[in-house]
């Protein structure tokens, strides 16, 4: 499946193929030579056609939506050894964004929506698991006044060996 890593942007710049062994990573490397971009998960070694089709949570969720909210169309291998372009089967494509991955054939390539990479501003923050009651309801006030029109972020609870930084102990970490 790896092999089937090719990434080829469309004319109108709006999509890209994203062949069925792409790895976030790589796909986010190549869509970034051409000024592009698009959701992916957190972690660059995820193959992007199963995140994509197993809802594919990441941290542009609440500015472009899930990863299943990026695929246009799918060329799928299925049972039978036929393949079937979602053009022609609407049902296969309502099946795929969402139901996973391999679970009606084998994905070849999909075709996602594609947007011109967005001004980023990013950082953690560490605070004790203490505060993260206090930080969150202050995080919460600022989000509804309009703080940004546009934001997204995690926030999670952390042992040290798990963290991004070095902590002593655990800790509550907004990324």
């Amino acid at each position: 499946m790896r092999d089937m890593d090719t990434v080829n942007v469309a004319s109108d710049r709006a999509s890209a193929r994203v062949g069925g062994g792409v790895i976030a990573g790589h796909l986010q490397e190549i869509l970034n030579s051409h000024g592009l971009f698009t959701s992916t998960g957190q972690a660059k070694s995820v193959g992007y056609v199963s995140w994509a089709c197993g809802g594919g949570y990441g941290f542009y969720v609440g500015t472009y939506g899930f990863g299943v909210d990026q695929i246009l169309r799918a060329r799928v291998v299925l049972a039978g050894g036929c393949v079937v372009d979602t053009n022609a089967d609407s049902e296969l494509l309502w099946a795929l964004r969402g139901a996973g991955a391999g679970t009606f054939g084998i994905i070849m390539e999909l075709r996602v929506k594609v947007y011109p990479v967005p001004k980023l501003y990013a950082g953690f923050l560490a605070f004790p698991l203490a505060v993260a009651a206090t930080v969150m309801d202050e995080i919460e006030k600022l989000l509804h006044d309009d703080f940004l029109d546009k934001f997204s972020g995690d926030a999670i609870a952390v042992n040290p060996i798990m963290a991004p930084i070095p902590v002593a102990k655990p800790c509550f970490i907004l990324f």
